[in-house]
């Protein structure tokens, strides 16, 4: 048998389905050994990202991006905090200018500033214009514009229930800056190397979780069909049933630059025509008698369906 032969076997073969003939562990197998498959296939495609990524995050330009982000904070700037009321002990309103190098080609448009602290009066909506900045830290409040959406959201910070007081200084955010890059960096390279496991309990649930659905499709074709299938073996029917749709699923993650390669409901679509091919209709028999299953999953043809 051929590598074709074996691949149109494992994807159509009607006797295997219309009998049942299989069990729980079985089935498990079956599905995690595919699910395990799947997982190598989006691994392999996605390496070349992941490389870079672990490439950026252990490489200098982490830490001169860390270095950037303490830079930010003024020298001998007090920032306190006194049941939700701002108060600093410089000059304002204070501007702390976006980074250029964070300006990327392309978005010129955006603010001057990165933030501004104006702590001698509430935050109105014009201040984001007249001052130029992403966000506003006010006397009681953070606001901050999103410029995709077009709006700003403004949070309360007298009333959020956190009444603690607190002094920021440049060295307690310099030490919690530096504290918090040095976490993430470890969390990023050790979550990057765990992310096969992380992709393969993503994928072994999530399919699951749709076959909740997907068996509904499964039990109607194969109503439609002459079948009596019941609900349990539905689902676990669904379960073999899964190359194809997977398959289309994968070339969505490998096309995913491209707009419209997801259609809605395709996946669903590609089940049902699994479905159909290996649930042949009962009318086609010579008997023309409707092979029955019951719930156990061990198959009751009352036709002859063997040869299928």
């Amino acid at each position: 048998m051929n590598i074709l032969q074996s691949i149109q076997h494992l994807i159509e073969r009607p006797s295997f389905f219309t009998s049942l003939d299989f069990t729980r562990g079985r089935t498990l197998r079956f599905y995690s050994f595919l699910i395990l498959i799947f997982t190598a296939v989006s691994v392999v495609v996605s390496l070349p990202g992941a490389v870079r990524f672990v490439s950026t995050v252990a490489s200098q330009e982490w830490q001169d991006q860390t270095e950037i982000i303490i830079g930010l904070y003024p020298d001998g700037l007090e920032v306190r905090a006194v049941d939700g009321i701002i108060s600093t002990n410089a000059e304002e309103p204070l501007s702390i200018v976006f980074p250029e190098s964070w300006r990327t080609q392309g978005q010129a448009d955006m603010p001057e500033n990165l933030l501004v602290i104006d702590t001698t009066k509430s935050i109105a909506l014009e201040d984001f214009a007249t001052k130029n900045t992403s966000f506003i830290l006010g006397r009681n409040a953070l606001g901050a514009w999103d410029q995709n959406e077009g709006k700003v959201s403004i949070y309360d910070l007298k009333n959020q229930g956190n009444k603690e007081s607190f002094l920021l200084t440049k060295e307690g955010y310099t030490r919690f800056v530096a504290s918090v890059s040095s976490v993430l960096q470890k969390v990023f390279l050790i979550g990057t190397f765990l992310l096969p496991i992380f992709i393969f309990m993503a994928y072994w649930i999530g399919y699951l979780g749709y076959l909740l659905f997907g068996a509904g499709v499964v039990w109607f074709v194969a109503r439609q069909r002459g079948y009596a299938l019941g609900y349990k073996n539905a689902y676990t029917a669904g379960m073999y049933l899964l190359p194809v749709p997977l398959v289309y699923d994968f070339f969505v993650t490998v096309l995913s630059d491209f707009p419209h390669v997801r259609i809605p409901f395709l996946f669903t679509v590609f089940l049902a025509i699994m479905t159909l091919r290996n649930f042949p209709k009962i009318g086609s028999l010579e008997s023309g008698v409707i092979a029955t299953v019951d719930a156990t999953g061990t198959g009751k043809d009352k036709a002859d369906i063997s040869g299928l």
